[in-house]
């Protein structure tokens, strides 16, 4: 996170500032087969948001969200699938997770 985006994270805040951005390197630790079986996934490549200027994108909070999986493919916008997840956090301004380790920034 950059420090605005760190800064509203940090006090629980219930919107973020224009200009906030989220990045996260987008794992999965375990899926299920059709058979119910746990198999390890590998790394999914990176994500991301961004704290646009009112208006971009109201009914979602004004966030573009980006994704890659490597640099000369990235997908950005509002994405459906981001969009659809990050609708379970409208109450914290479409923000949600924990810090892995350190302080964050």
């Amino acid at each position: 996170m950059n420090d605005l985006a760190a800064d509203a994270f940090h006090t629980n805040a219930t919107l973020f500032p224009t200009g906030a951005v989220v990045v996260k390197h987008k794992t999965i630790h375990r899926y299920f087969d059709k058979d119910g079986m746990h198999f390890p996934k590998p790394d999914l490549g990176v994500g991301g948001m961004v704290k646009r200027p009112p208006g971009y994108d109201p009914r979602h909070g004004d966030w573009e969200y980006f994704y890659f999986e490597a640099a000369n493919k990235i997908e950005s916008g509002p994405i459906a699938s981001c969009v659809q997840c990050h609708e379970s956090a409208k109450n914290k301004d479409y923000v949600f997770g924990t810090w892995s380790k350190g302080d964050g920034h």
